[in-house]
């Protein structure tokens, strides 16, 4: 009943406190809405209907398929939105007389989109929160491991700013990383972790790496329960693979392909590596100090001998992520806030994060144990700070991208005397 009690604490802080942050980045989520409402009225995906919202010509969101209009991008989020979006518009219409389908229509639903956005955030906190109580079964460690994942990282700057394709992927990577510690305790919940896998893939196709990795993990720890991982993921896949193959006459739409992501069309390896890194205006521990307690979390698993299958697992998403978002064409994430592409990683981090926190007392060196716990706090602060600065200045992205366009002028990664975040 506790635990309960405390999930809705988390659940509310988070969504007010997202929902009445002022930045809001709608910019390639601009078609979400319109499709998850051309899912409630039309029943199809196609945005024909909505052509006045973008220029099929010179908008580069947009497919064109056998003379139809797709989103070009993920329908994994805009399908978790359609049933919020009609609650939303039945409360409006019979509560506040607001015909909310018309603002969307219209194109004026930045809104409405940060209010869902900010929503599935904060039930991705929640689940933050149940993995670290499930690792500890403390309180106090629970509640700090999620006020680090969801007020100091990208979670609150990216994820929740705007229907991104990383808001859907977040929560189900945090549901499944859940289930797979409950799993250890009853192997039933395999079906949601094969379930929220699958499901990550449909949001973003980079989560084919926790896919992997994660399946490998249960070939190992979980062997004989294997179909029932196997049918979460059956459950999502096949109607998804018949969808693409029913609009896009290939199991795979041009999004999902693998060629898409042109790993290795950056200059060299170590640049796009080391800015994604190390960038003032896009580097990870620029932006998000914090992460190398999460590090500190693995060395101290390995030097306790408490390393597991699982935490091996969660490593290499994290080191093939990084592979990844280091090698492709837009290693930098074109017009974002900081390190957008690694906000997919955020509850791995978190994850780490809790058994750097439940080690620390156990250190017998004083000096050392204090001298963590003051940098910890001091790039906890500094993470705050610049997070908030993201999500409650909009001059950090509409001006800091805009002015000049940082896609015109990508030197400007590189600028030390005009960091982002101080916008």
């Amino acid at each position: 009943m506790r635990l309960s009690r405390y999930c809705i604490c988390v659940f509310a802080l988070v969504w007010i406190t997202h929902f009445l942050s002022k930045t809001i980045t709608v910019s390639d989520s601009k078609l979400v809405l319109p499709l998850a409402m051309s899912m409630i009225k039309e029943h199809n995906t196609d945005l024909d209907e909505y052509q006045s919202l973008f220029s099929p010509l010179r908008y580069p969101g947009v497919d064109v398929i056998d003379g139809h209009y797709y989103y070009y991008a993920s329908i994994g989020t805009p399908i978790l939105a359609a049933p919020v979006l009609e609650a939303i518009n039945l409360v409006g219409k019979r509560v506040y007389y607001i015909k909310v389908f018309d603002i969307v229509k219209n194109g004026w639903s930045a809104g409405i989109e940060l209010f869902i956005a900010s929503l599935f955030v904060a039930i991705t906190s929640v689940f933050v929160f149940l993995m670290a109580f499930e690792l500890t079964f403390s309180a106090r460690i629970a509640f700090l491991v999620t006020f680090v994942f969801a007020f100091c990282t990208p979670a609150w700057s990216t994820a929740s700013r705007a229907l991104w394709s990383h808001t859907g992927s977040i929560l189900m990577l945090s549901i499944s990383l859940y289930a797979l510690l409950r799993a250890k305790r009853n192997t039933n919940w395999l079906f949601l972790a094969g379930l929220a896998l699958a499901y990550s893939y449909v949001s973003r196709p980079t989560n084919s790496l926790p896919i992997i990795f994660f399946t490998l993990y249960v070939l190992i720890a979980h062997r004989k329960q294997i179909l029932i991982y196997g049918a979460g993921m059956v459950l999502i896949f096949i109607p998804f693979l018949a969808y693409n193959y029913h609009i896009y006459h290939h199991l795979l739409s041009p999004y999902y392909q693998p060629s898409t992501l042109h790993v290795g069309a950056t200059t060299t390896l170590w640049e796009g590596f080391t800015g994604t890194l190390f960038s003032p205006s896009r580097g990870l521990l620029i932006f998000t100090p914090v992460v190398l307690f999460s590090l500190a979390g693995v060395i101290m698993l390995v030097k306790t001998k408490k390393f597991t299958w699982l935490d091996a697992a969660v490593v290499m998403i994290i080191i093939s992520h990084t592979y990844v978002i280091s090698s492709i064409t837009t290693p930098f994430a074109g017009w974002s806030f900081g390190p957008r592409y690694f906000t997919d990683m955020t509850p791995f981090f978190a994850y780490f994060l809790v058994f750097f926190i439940r080690e620390l007392p156990e250190i017998k060196t004083v000096a050392l144990k204090y001298t963590l716990i003051f940098f910890f706090v001091l790039t906890t602060g500094f993470s705050f700070f610049v997070h908030y600065k993201g999500a409650t200045h909009p001059d950090t992205f509409f001006k800091w991208n805009g002015e000049p366009d940082i896609q015109d002028h990508p030197e400007r990664y590189w600028d030390w005397n005009d960091l982002q975040f101080m916008r």
